[in-house]
């Protein structure tokens, strides 16, 4: 192993350079008043500014009101040293006006004199994870939304309260800013508000107030409304504010928000007899599955008004029970099943007929145990309800996660007679929210954690040493010649060593280790809880050798390939992530200046 002839004065200003320039990354380094001493181009680009720009501007210039006291709070802390630094998701604005999520890391940036006058963030663009988080809560949401909409139609609630219910289930579950349901006057052809509902005072009181007819020859009857009442087919306006049909609300909508309006028949014996309206403040919200299910919530609707009667309510829950999109199973106050319908039967895979007269014990699992379902019987009986997820078994063994939701149902004279289950699978929507966790934190190419999560168990290992008194190190690695292999093979040869590379690491790492990513052909070896310098660097010979074994890859053959190691270890070359990061590519350079294939370590 190499070590440093003239001591450790400092990385040199070329590392630096690597550093804020390379990766997608956004970096910049922060004055105690906030303004931009510095920022690398990758910053540069998220904000849409060029570098000479941001220099003249603040952080505060960026950032979005949400959240600007917070971080105006926390960068205080850190510029005073009361704070070691901190992580947060946050909103910024970029030069256009668009808004987009970063998560952002700020870590003190000492003066020569030792004091905290500046800061350096780090920060990338979370805006796409950000999006298919609130994409899958949206329709999640709305799904249950309209499962408790076929609840209460089974519950044969009044119609009037029905309609009231849809419009706050519109707003609580659809995430909507306002609902109304407004009835056809055959006569006048004018609409009557029966119902609404809004999350703001100024919509609440454009809904008391506002007109609409479904004559097309008045103003009144242009909108997507009038055209969803004179076709009876959903109509819907992505931007209302800047479509021609909606100048006669135009000023209204603009004061209170309202940017996107969707109109969905109501009808009875096929005969339009109204609408159930939905506004929403973003543009083009209306798309794909959340236009199917506002029309089967607005269907559902149909059937209660046209069955409200007992006898006809009695055809509408047979209609609602078999056509349902989530499953539905009747059983009487023991638990025997007495109905089913046929989605059950494709959840499950159990007919009718192999069910009817058992009790839902058939579809358990085995992972929980007796009290999960005591605790479910006892809300049963003293609530009436019980809502919950847990783990059942198809017909074919498959165990899968259920979303179940159990309501009591009560006789003519008020005394419980039956309950009814509506369950659906989520399991895909699981798997696909944990897809969505593992991609904002692991590396696309080789599966290893990135730098966020690497951060963040580095923050968590160093805070462990200071309680044990043992040592943490830091092995930063980078391949030799890899360029010439991508430059000699393609790209696709050198993504497949680095992921034979990444598998490396599995036999010689030890559980409590960590090994990340952080771009091209470099890497970062996390060791925890080492008990000597000696060990530190037993280990980083290892991993030397086991990266540096020649290697068959497939329609290439043997490549040799070597790696350079720069060390660094806690608490002696640093005592905190950041100067421990730095040291070991400071380190890394050395290795690479002396030769290369070796570990190098002052």
């Amino acid at each position: 192993m190499e070590k440093g002839a003239d001591g450790f004065g400092g990385p040199d200003p070329k590392v630096f350079e690597a550093i804020f320039t390379g990766g997608g990354v956004g970096i910049a380094v922060i004055d105690k008043i906030g303004r931009f001493r510095y920022v690398n181009q990758a910053w540069s680009d998220m904000l849409g500014y060029e570098p000479d720009v941001l220099l003249s501007m603040t952080i505060w210039d960026v950032s979005h009101p949400s959240d600007a006291m917070m971080s105006r709070l926390k960068l205080s802390e850190v510029l005073a040293g009361t704070s070691p630094g901190y992580r947060l998701e946050k909103k910024y604005i970029r030069k256009d006006g668009s808004e987009f999520w970063g998560d952002l890391v700020v870590t003190p940036l000492p003066e020569k004199d030792g004091t905290d006058q500046a800061a350096i963030g780090i920060v990338l663009d979370i805006s796409d994870k950000k999006s298919l988080q609130a994409e899958l809560m949206h329709l999640k949401n709305l799904h249950a939304g309209a499962a408790i909409v076929h609840q209460l139609i089974l519950k044969q609630i009044d119609l009037n309260d029905l309609f009231h219910e849809v419009c706050r289930i519109c707003v609580a579950y659809g995430g909507f800013v306002g609902a109304w349901v407004a009835t056809l006057d055959p006569e006048t052809l004018e609409l009557v508000k029966v119902a609404s509902a809004a999350s703001d005072p100024a919509l609440k009181a454009m809904l008391e107030n506002v007109e609409l007819s479904s004559d097309p020859n008045v103003p009144q009857g242009v909108g997507s409304v009038g055209e969803s009442i004179r076709s009876g087919l959903p109509v819907y306006i992505n931007d209302f504010v800047g479509d021609r049909r909606s100048v006669f609300w135009r000023e209204r909508a603009v004061h209170a928000n309202v940017r996107a309006v969707g109109s969905f028949p109501l009808k009875k014996q096929g005969k339009v007899i109204g609408s159930l309206i939905v506004l929403s403040d973003q543009i083009g919200y209306f798309q794909g599955e959340t236009l199917s299910l506002l029309g089967e919530m607005a269907d559902s609707v149909s059937f209660g008004i046209e069955d409200f009667e007992r006898e006809e309510r009695l055809n509408l829950a047979a209609k609602v029970f078999k056509e349902a999109k989530e499953g539905i199973l009747i059983t009487d106050l023991v638990g025997r099943i007495q109905m089913v319908n046929q989605e059950f039967a494709e959840i499950t895979g159990f007919q009718p007929e192999q069910v009817i007269g058992k009790t839902p014990r058939i579809l358990r699992s085995g992972r929980h145990g007796t009290e999960f379902f005591r605790q479910m019987w006892s809300s049963l009986v003293s609530a009436g309800k019980w809502e919950g997820e847990l783990w059942n078994k198809k017909k074919n063994g498959t165990i899968y996660l259920q979303r179940l939701s159990i309501v009591g149902v009560a006789d003519r004279n008020g005394d419980m007679a039956h309950y009814i289950g509506f369950l659906s699978d989520i399991t895909d929507q699981r798997e696909e929210e944990e897809k969505i966790r593992r991609l904002a934190h692991h590396d696309p190419l080789t599966g290893l954690p990135n730098r966020i999560l690497f951060q963040d168990r580095l923050e968590q290992a160093i805070l462990g040493a200071r309680r044990s008194g043992r040592h943490v190190g830091l092995c930063y690695l980078d391949l030799d010649a890899f360029k010439s292999i991508n430059d000699r093979f393609g790209h696709h040869a050198g993504d497949d060593l680095l992921k034979e590379v990444a598998k490396r690491f599995d036999g010689i790492l030890r559980e409590s280790d960590t090994v990340c990513r952080l771009g091209g052909d470099e890497f970062i070896v996390l060791l925890q809880d080492l008990a000597s310098k000696e060990d530190f660097l037993g280990l980083a010979e290892k991993i030397r050798l086991s990266v540096g074994t020649p290697c068959n890859l497939e329609g290439i053959g043997w490549l040799s390939v070597t790696v350079s190691l720069g060390l660094a270890l806690f608490p002696v070359d640093g005592d905190d992530p950041s100067a421990l990061i730095l040291r070991s590519d400071w380190a890394m350079y050395q290795a690479k200046k002396n030769g290369k294939n070796r570990v190098y370590w002052q």
